[in-house]
């Protein structure tokens, strides 16, 4: 016979299978895993319900007694024998295993379940004997596996999930064993009686770690059940209350104090005055507790959706990050676009998991409208400099059209007036030098202001219809190239012209665009130098970026670029310098920026002296910049 003790042990059981089962069977579209565990939790409500059904009806007696033992025994047991069965295959079902054929070695015995379940349920006491051996036999067989299985399974998983495939490792060996050596090594020991019984219960401990990880961490995607399981215990609570009314009423009638009609008057009165009013605040403190995550969550959906207007999607992700951070109470990183991940491998709760969703959906709509926001901005900046530049490219057209002959006949006859008379040699040298530098401040212009086609505009085409050569300039042929054009002009001034490169670094850059920087950052840096000092012209790799990013920098040790004139040195015809143009810096700019890079001064740049100049190119495959080319 079952102890009468273990009775609420088996209630327990009872109702904690009960709303597994309505959990997996409110599932709306059931697949074949949700079956197996369907089955798996029917089978362990059975034996609960079986065994509960036999410590009832022993006080009952009844004419029917014996007919409603013997059924309560073959519901238990029917379920017992189907256990292990649906305990292998539910295991291999979620682990996925290639070979689900030997699985019908645990269905098999069940051929015998039908014979074996009579005659239990016809002894007057747990069943011994061969068939009972065997079936503890099976029973551990398929507790070991299922523990292998969930040891697979931890290995593979990370977080939550190892430590509870891991936990119920660890249960269902324990319980094998336990079962091997309570029912086959030493059955007949005194100090083994009790812990028979206890494993009659033993279902309850890996039942409650699911039912556990399907409440906290949504484990077989059970959330959208949970109301239905949460529904069912108040039923439950609902319907223990109302037993626990009948038996109280009955003893204190038989113990003469009131009647029972009195004593559930009075207790159903408790019922409905205390509990309405306590259920009636608590569901007033949840709503208002969820208007005010409600609020806060609208707060900072309407601050990065402000944010965005007005700011690049950098700072928006980094206003982001810090606004969820501070909400949810943990560091969060949010991705590219828009992806929030927990910080330093924290493991999400229920509640988080919704409200992480949330978050990332405002997030990433937040960034996408930011996005939007720069490169219409971007484009109608390019626009807008295109319609200048073709305006601004016209006036000097005709300017230069203009002067360039009458310069030309002004050098042609400086050049014989010098020939024919020998003491306005010197007068003539000035004369072609202002010449020449006038010439070459039109040539600047017009370089300056020719239109190039816009990206946005360019068609696609595939690597194959561009050169690598008209796309890709090696770095060390370029700076030798540009050093030796400037060394006459660097000898003439006492500087040292020196040039630094890192071996096979390859610029992405067309050459004739290239050669227009390099033209204007080394003559800015010689005019700026002093005699005696020293101009670097370097190339390397970005080792900030990880090598994603090449700088091509020039560095002299002049007096440097004041704070103020940082930004304005690089608009169009702005300049420091007497007689300069103010268009080298810019058309610099301009073809960095075309080429993919950018471009910006560092002042000081070494020991309170002298000025930076880097120009910052991405590194990428020449079919990322054939477009470049045309």
């Amino acid at each position: 016979m079952i102890p009468a003790s273990l009775g609420a042990g088996f209630a327990a059981g009872m109702l904690l299978h009960l709303v597994l089962l309505i959990l997996v069977a409110a599932r709306p579209s059931p697949r074949r895993l949700d079956r197996v565990f369907f089955f798996l939790f029917a089978a362990l409500f059975a034996w609960h319900t079986g065994n509960l059904l036999q410590l009832s009806i022993a006080s009952f007696h009844g004419a029917h007694r014996l007919v409603l033992l013997r059924f309560a025994r073959m519901l238990a047991f029917s379920g017992l024998a189907a256990l292990p069965a649906l305990l292998v295959d539910v295991h291999a079902e979620y682990a996925r295993l290639a070979r689900r054929r030997a699985l019908w070695l645990f269905y098999l015995p069940l051929a015998l379940g039908g014979w074996g379940i009579w005659n239990a349920a016809r002894a007057a006491a747990i069943p011994t004997g061969p068939w009972t051996a065997g079936f503890i036999v099976y029973f551990a067989a398929a507790l070991t596996v299922a523990g292998l299985i969930n040891l697979r399974l931890a290995r593979r998983a990370v977080g939550h999930l190892r430590a509870f495939h891991g936990t119920l490792a660890i249960v269902f060996w324990a319980l094998a064993l336990a079962c091997v050596y309570a029912f086959l090594v030493a059955p007949a020991a005194p100090a083994l009686q009790a812990a028979q019984s206890l494993l009659m219960l033993s279902s309850i401990i890996p039942s409650a770690l699911v039912g556990y990880w399907m409440f906290r961490f949504n484990f077989l995607e059970a959330a959208a059940q949970r109301t239905v399981g949460l529904a069912v215990l108040g039923l439950l609570g609902l319907l223990a209350y109302a037993l626990v009314i009948e038996r109280l009423a009955r003893r204190l009638e038989q113990a003469g104090f009131v009647p029972s009609a009195v004593t559930e008057a009075v207790l159903v009165f408790f019922l409905v005055v205390l509990v309405e009013p306590v259920w009636r605040r608590i569901r007033r403190w949840m709503a208002e507790r969820v208007s005010m995550e409600l609020l806060r969550l609208e707060a900072i959906n309407a601050e990065l959706q402000a944010r965005a207007l007005a700011a690049s999607p950098e700072e928006v992700r980094a206003l982001a990050q810090q606004r969820i951070s501070e909400f949810l109470g943990f560091p969060v990183v949010v991705g590219l676009q828009g992806q929030l991940q927990p910080g330093a491998g924290r493991e999400l709760k229920f509640r988080e998991v919704g409200t992480l969703r949330v978050l990332e959906a405002n997030t990433a709509e937040a960034l996408a409208r930011a996005r939007l926001l720069a490169e219409r901005l971007r484009i109608e900046h390019e626009l807008a400099e295109r319609e200048k530049m073709a305006a601004l490219g016209e006036m000097t057209a005709f300017i230069a059209h203009r002067l360039k002959n009458p310069l030309s006949a002004i050098n042609t006859l400086v050049q014989l007036i010098s020939e024919r008379s020998p003491e306005a040699v010197e007068a003539c040298r000035v004369i072609r030098g202002e010449v020449r530098r006038l010439s070459s401040a039109v040539s600047d212009l017009l370089r300056f202001t020719r239109p190039d086609e816009p990206e946005w505009h360019r068609p696609h085409r595939p690597s194959a219809c561009a050169p690598v050569a008209q796309t890709e300039v090696s770095a060390t042929e370029a700076l030798e190239e540009a050093v030796r054009l400037f060394a006459a002009d660097a000898a003439g001034k006492q500087v040292a012209l020196e040039w630094r490169a890192e071996s096979d670094l390859r610029l992405p850059v067309r050459r004739d665009w290239l050669h227009d920087i390099l033209t204007s950052l080394l003559g800015n840096a010689l005019d700026a130098a002093p005699a005696g000092s020293r101009v670097l012209v370097s190339c390397q790799r970005d080792t900030a970026s990880s090598g994603s990013q090449i700088i091509l920098a020039v560095e002299d040790a002049g007096p440097g670029v004041s704070p103020e004139h940082l930004e304005k040195i690089f608009d169009p015809f702005f300049t420091l310098k007497p007689g300069g143009t103010g268009l080298g810096l810019a058309l610099a700019r301009r073809r960095a920026r075309q080429a993919g890079g950018d471009i910006r001064c560092i002042s000081p740049a070494r020991e309170g002296r002298g000025a930076r100049f880097e120009v910052k190119f991405r590194r990428a495959e020449a079919a990322d910049f054939a477009d470049s080319a045309d």
